[in-house]
């Protein structure tokens, strides 16, 4: 439920920041794209706690710490190739995306 709800709030923050709205109002997007982070990150903290055994806990945290760094850089890359298109692409592909998947996020967590 709680996977749903933040991929729904994080895709709904990338597709308004795609209408391109007054900076004001993109403030608060962002801060509410950052609250629904913070949820997903704690979701994925909790499930590597919970499935692997206590021995293995500090190496599955370290695989999802280097796979965040590793992919982290390509991000940013592909948004400024796809930028350079048009500036709202990123932002919708991004949302639209994230919109996609929130309905089967967390399914097997159960």
């Amino acid at each position: 439920m709680l996977a749903t709800v933040s991929l729904f709030l994080m895709g709904g923050v990338l597709l308004g920041l795609a209408l391109l709205p007054p900076w004001p109002v993109a403030v608060g997007l962002a801060f509410l794209f950052g609250v629904g982070q913070q949820f997903w990150s704690l979701l994925v903290t909790g499930l590597t706690y919970r499935e692997l055994p206590e021995e293995l806990v500090g190496r599955g945290m370290g695989g999802v710490a280097f796979v965040s760094g590793l992919l982290a850089p390509l991000g940013p890359l592909l948004g400024g190739a796809l930028a350079g298109v048009a500036l709202p692409l990123p932002f919708l592909l991004a949302g639209g995306l994230l919109l996609a998947l929130a309905p089967w996020a967390g399914r097997g967590w159960r």
